[in-house]
């Protein structure tokens, strides 16, 4: 039986470091694109090459920022374009340039580049190139900067240097940087923040439960519960909780939020898979098809295959048993030995960091979010703290909800309460 996977829709542009601008706007880029056209000027025949105001070898592409954005920006405005001159070269910008490149007979790729920018006309307050800065900052800027946000707006934070500008900096050094997508950055935090709740419990619980005032509550519940509009569901399981109010400090839209997504695993196979919530009404016009890895049969050797060509990340959501009625999020996957390192709410009535082979059949899916499902910003203290250092050695004891007992939580929304 060939695996039943089904491979997220992910634009070539949403591969490259995202933007403030950017992460934002997930809008149709046909109609501002068809809007610059129409209120720029004609397309010459030729690219007409003008004195370069750019520096030799100068490329700008999203995530630049910084006086030569601004200056590209100006260029274009001068153009007919309406766009903003804030130095950001975010999505406005960059479809401002793929209608340029069209008008121009250049490669549409929304990348200035030298021969782009070799067309474009000094606009009446040039000042010259800008200024470089040494691209050196700490892992912990580094990673916030990442996110897309502006760390000048961070507080507590004196980065004077926009990672993006680092990375661009560091490209024309020919530095190979890899580049990764919003999905990918967010899931990571939806992971450093599992790490933080889990280190969390461990200070305060240590190996005890959890649920210190009855079942499914407790002063560290209680914010999980929060976050996903449940706070008076006590007969609700909270692992699916767990992670959402993760994915919700990680800036998940809050349609997903809204549609209590995370309650169960059932609810979430529904949004993978179909986009729906457990009345089976469309979730929002955002949703796209979801890489997603069905794990319905049991041989070890099949299920290695499977997991090695899915390639878990971090932030990828497990789902066990063929109810789905336990939930986890992944935080790494190592292809040679098979090993997945998840943390996951409500084992044994508190929070584990586990380790599972990818030949347990117990995992029976793994879900991974889309960049379109992200509208919100990265939670800010959660940019400034340090990603804890865990060990995946847990061992499962005491209550198991979700293997022992009846999950109140997969009853509830069979019958869709």
């Amino acid at each position: 039986m060939p695996l039943q996977r089904q491979q997220s829709i992910e634009p070539t542009q949403n591969r490259t470091l995202i933007s403030t601008e950017s992460m934002h706007s997930f809008g149709s880029n046909q109609q501002r694109l068809t809007m610059m056209q129409n209120t720029s000027q004609e397309a010459s025949s030729e690219p007409q090459r003008v004195p370069n105001i750019f520096p030799e070898g100068t490329t700008l592409r999203t995530g630049a920022r910084g006086e030569l954005v601004q200056q590209l920006q100006k260029a274009l405005k001068n153009k007919g374009f309406p766009l903003s001159t804030d130095g950001v070269y975010g999505r406005g910008t960059q479809d401002a340039v793929r209608a340029y490149q069209s008008q121009q007979g250049l490669e549409a790729d929304g990348v200035a580049g030298p021969d782009t920018l070799s067309t474009l006309e000094p606009t009446a307050n040039t000042t010259g190139p800008a200024t470089t800065t040494s691209p050196s900052q700490s892992n912990n800027d580094a990673s916030l900067a990442q996110t897309g946000q502006d760390t000048s707006k961070i507080e507590g934070n004196d980065t004077h240097l926009h990672w993006a500008e680092q990375l661009m900096a560091m490209r024309n050094m020919g530095v190979t940087v890899p580049e990764k997508t919003v999905r990918q950055i967010r899931g990571e935090m939806a992971a450093k923040q599992s790490r933080l709740t889990y280190q969390e419990g461990q200070k305060k619980h240590g190996t005890g439960s959890w649920e210190t005032n009855g079942s499914n509550r407790g002063p560290l519940i209680t914010p999980l519960k929060e976050a996903n509009r449940a706070t008076s569901k006590d007969n609700y399981e909270w692992c699916g909780m767990f992670v959402g109010h993760s994915f919700k400090k990680a800036g998940i839209r809050d349609e997903i939020l809204r549609s209590l997504v995370f309650w169960s695993g059932y609810r979430l196979h529904l949004f993978f898979t179909k986009g729906e919530d457990v009345n089976n009404k469309k979730i929002g016009d955002f949703w796209q098809p979801h890489t997603n890895l069905q794990l319905n049969f049991t041989d070890d050797t099949r299920r290695k295959e499977a997991f090695d060509d899915f390639a878990p990340e971090a932030g990828d959501v497990v789902l066990f048993g063929s109810s789905y009625d336990h939930v986890a999020i992944v935080d790494s996957y190592d292809a040679e030995t098979g090993k997945l390192e998840i943390l996951e709410g409500n084992s044994g009535n508190r929070v584990q960091a586990t380790t599972f082979g990818s030949g347990d059949d117990r995992i029976s899916f793994i879900g991974r979010f889309n960049d379109s499902d992200f509208g919100n910003d990265v939670d800010s203290n959660l940019l400034k703290k340090e990603n804890p250092d865990i060990q995946h050695n847990d061992k499962r004891n005491g209550r198991i909800s979700w293997q022992d007992t009846p999950h109140s939580l997969d009853f509830l929304d069979q019958l869709h309460v």
